[in-house]
């Protein structure tokens, strides 16, 4: 029973390659869901991804699962019926939970009473009449991030689904979904072996595909081959190739059998950018650009092709044709572009829209000019080089050469700003400010480049804001969340102390007619604010650390990281339990003292009188409350949190001490009021730093 393997092979029309991997993980996350849940065991479960085929295969599946038993007490015979015998409301309840009819309840006598019960014995069942089922189940459930119809079923899929191969051992698993009936043959490579292949035994899988079909259907181990023959040719040519995983990521999701092959092109095209020549090599041909031991641009490009030839030459100048095409292409651009200035393209950019109702390119440099002026009060820049850069930053938007390769902006802008002698600082800002471009990607080095970053964000946010186009749901058309993080990480990266409500409302009052102004500002802060939350839930943060942070209702995000990374840190050390039962305990009696009087106290507008006291623990505790008063902001500017949490652990102790031979309770309701303010005001300490009665959670 324990030697069964299971295959389930999914064959498609071409599946998208930058997509493929996280296709074939859902498959096989969805299938481990569904049998866990399901509690059906095995011992390994395997999952295979080509461009035409997913499959997922367990070994030593166990067809028999034990169904667990149930016993679950119900109401008291007392009031389990009425006067005419029949079952009370109650028990009906209680038997729509448990989805049980009456003939299933029996009663139970123990030393306590007599209870209504229903029983289940533990059963064992053979699964294999439900594979069909579990099958059709789990394809459904498959997630891809572009889904499509193709026939007139509302069933989607990411491509049309064309074969199903389902097999226990040597036996077809008989199911039928979407007009396909699964059987025992798949199918060898399209262009090689496109010949039936019967699968005798589930456990023949993927080796017969990789012997009659010419497919490594295994993810890892077609990466695996296709590194170790680029390392070959590298080798041998003296040279290497740079680590680009998306490209290795996207080649491996193309083939089903890689071959890599090696190709040339002209060493003049090398006088060309750089980063011109990689990106027709890398992203329009999909092959890699090699590089000599001095990092320098060789004139090759390695081919990796699913089909293995015996006229290989055909598919190598092939490939060299289109490279060629296209870098002739980029020359030619290159050469009128190059007839003028980087500047003289500037004007130009009044005949590009930036968005309707938010003006042109020209339009929005205007506004980044200043908001430029605005931010060099925070930042440590040469204001005139700064300047020069937001002029320059969209020029390249009018060049031949990103009209025909749109990627290349900014590249194409830094080239021809150097070529034209611009300082370094400013070259570098007009390809660097786009920077960070998507999730987990590096921010600028370069001042001028980071500074530019955050403004250029900001305003695409707050127009887009402005004028309603707002991310909803799982709908952000524009990237504004990408966006607003990028400003969050280059804030707290790059230790920038700017508060979020001021350059929003900077941003803001650059746009004209500006209809409902407040409830604008209001959104983009909340939605900075809600990306924050998520940006730490994202890298692993304990979720009721940044609530005990965010709540404060900071907008300051350098602030808010430092609180967050303290609290993390000194949590970790359970240097803050003391700290959070204190500030819960005093929370209590508050609300404690104020649900009796059936009053709000209003605190604030009341002082501490200290010939009240009636204690030297009221004293201690007051003269300590002083001193924190007065210095923890000072702790918190110069960040020495380890001070902030000796001192607030010193008054806990206090606190404590004060607990012990204090009583809150007072006959005298002015001593008892001027206690509950003592208590109030180290609860606002507390909250200089967090709410800690989040962290006991």
């Amino acid at each position: 029973m324990l030697h069964n393997t299971f295959l389930i092979e999914i064959a498609t029309e071409d599946l998208p390659s930058k997509h493929l991997k996280n296709i074939a993980k859902s498959f096989y996350k969805v299938t481990e869901e569904k049998f866990n849940k399901l509690n059906i065991t095995y011992e390994k479960m395997f999952w295979f991804a080509t461009s035409r085929r997913l499959a997922i295969k367990i070994n030593k599946l166990n067809i028999l699962r034990v169904t667990k038993g149930i016993n679950k007490i119900g109401p008291s015979t007392s009031i389990a019926f009425n006067t005419q015998g029949q079952f009370t409301k109650i028990v009906h309840l209680w038997m729509q939970r448990l989805s049980i009819s009456a003939h299933q309840i029996n009663q139970l006598k123990t030393q306590s009473g007599e209870w209504l019960v229903y029983k289940k014995e533990s059963t064992v069942e053979n699964i294999v009449s439900l594979l069909p089922t579990i099958i059709v189940s789990i394809i459904k459930k498959i997630q891809a991030p572009k889904m499509m119809r193709w026939n007139d079923t509302n069933f989607k899929f990411s491509r049309p689904i064309r074969n199903i191969v389902a097999l226990l051992n040597k036996t077809i698993i008989p199911l039928k979904f979407m007009n396909i009936k699964s059987h025992r043959i798949t199918y060898g490579h399209v262009f090689m072996k496109n010949i039936k292949i019967n699968i005798l035994h589930a456990n023949q899988y993927p080796t017969i595909l990789n012997c009659k079909g010419k497919v490594i259907p295994n993810y890892d181990e077609r990466k695996l081959k296709i590194t170790k023959l680029i390392n070959q040719i590298t080798y041998k040519l003296k040279g290497k190739i740079k680590k680009n995983d998306e490209l290795l990521q996207e080649v491996t999701s193309l083939v089903e059998w890689p071959v890599i092959l090696l190709g040339k092109f002209e060493k003049d095209f090398l006088l060309l950018p750089q980063e011109i020549v990689i990106y027709i090599i890398e992203n329009v041909q999909k092959c890699f650009a090699l590089y000599n031991l001095n990092n320098e641009l060789m004139p090759y490009f390695i081919i990796i092709s699913n089909i293995d030839s015996k006229n290989t030459n055909k598919i190598i100048k092939d490939n060299e044709q289109v490279v060629f095409s296209r870098l002739s292409d980029a020359n030619f651009f290159y050469k009128i572009d190059r007839k003028q200035p980087l500047e003289s393209y500037y004007l130009n950019l009044k005949n590009t829209i930036f968005y309707e109702k938010l003006g042109s390119i020209y339009d929005k440099i205007q506004r980044l000019k200043l908001l430029m002026k605005w931010i060099l009060s925070y930042v440590s820049i040469n204001s005139v080089n700064a300047l020069r850069a937001v002029h320059l930053s969209k020029c390249d938007l009018k060049t031949n050469m990103v009209a025909e390769f749109p990627d290349v902006q900014g590249s194409v802008g830094m080239h021809y700003a150097m070529l034209d002698r611009e300082s370094k600082d400013v070259f570098i800002a007009i390809k660097e400010h786009y920077y960070p471009n998507f999730s987990g990607d590096i921010i600028s080095n370069n001042s001028i480049a980071y500074t530019l970053a955050i403004i250029d964000k900001v305003d695409t946010i707050t127009g887009m804001f402005i004028i309603g186009l707002y991310p909803e749901k799982n709908k952000d058309p524009f990237a504004l969340r990408r966006l607003s993080i990028g400003v969050l990480r280059i804030f707290i990266e790059k230790n920038i102390t700017i508060d979020l409500i001021d350059i929003i409302n900077y941003s803001v009052s650059l746009h004209k007619n500006v209809m409902h102004k407040k409830n604008v500002k209001k959104s983009i802060l909340n939605f900075f604010l809600n990306r924050i939350y998520h940006l730490y839930l994202y890298q692993g943060f304990n979720t009721y650390v940044i609530q005990s942070v965010l709540i404060l209702k900071l907008t300051v995000p350098i602030e808010i990281h430092k609180r967050i990374f303290m609290l993390t840190k000194f949590k970790k050390m359970n240097k803050t339990y003391l700290i959070s039962t204190t500030n819960k305990r005093i929370l209590n009696i508050i609300n404690k003292y104020i649900n009796i009087k059936k009053c709000v106290l209003n605190f604030n507008s009341i002082t501490i009188n200290t010939k009240l006291f009636q204690s030297t623990f009221e004293k201690i505790l007051f003269s300590k409350l002083l001193f924190l008063q007065k210095n923890i902001k000072k702790y918190i500017i110069y960040q020495n949190y380890d001070s902030v949490f000796s001192q607030l652990i010193k008054l806990c102790i206090l606190i404590n001490y004060f607990f012990l031979h204090i009583t809150i309770s007072h006959p005298n309701e002015d001593i008892q009021t001027n206690r509950l303010l003592l208590l109030y005001q180290v609860k606002n300490l507390f909250l200089e730093i967090a709410d800690f009665s989040l962290l006991i959670c």
